[in-house]
């Protein structure tokens, strides 16, 4: 939309960029929304809840971890995204699950 000769300064310069931008926000809240669920539902004193550190959700036990990917998709995942996740994630894994060596 133009205002006489000018263009409206309150339009964005690509409205894509406005698209991205929500989808981006709606992530991020779906992502909040189930931090906050999970930590509700965390029973006792020794779990800890972290968001955005080595992942979206970690929830910490003594002697335990649970790294949590959190997505917002409009449809379900193919065989194939689920196979490529799981081999990104599988050196990651094999780390957090090394046994930790004492330092001398």
């Amino acid at each position: 939309m133009t205002t006489g000769a000018y263009p409206d300064p309150g339009a964005p310069l690509d409205p894509r960029q406005v698209a991205r931008i929500e989808h981006l926000h709606r992530g991020f809240l779906y992502q909040h929304l189930y931090a906050a669920r999970t930590l509700l539902g965390l029973r006792g004193d020794d779990a800890v809840l972290v968001v955005e550190h080595d992942e979206d959700v970690e929830v910490l036990w003594p002697g335990r971890r649970a790294y949590v990917q959190v997505k917002f998709r409009a449809g379900g995942l193919s065989l194939a995204e689920v196979a490529a996740i799981i081999e990104r994630f599988a050196p990651s894994t094999r780390q957090a699950n090394a046994p930790v060596q004492p330092r001398s």
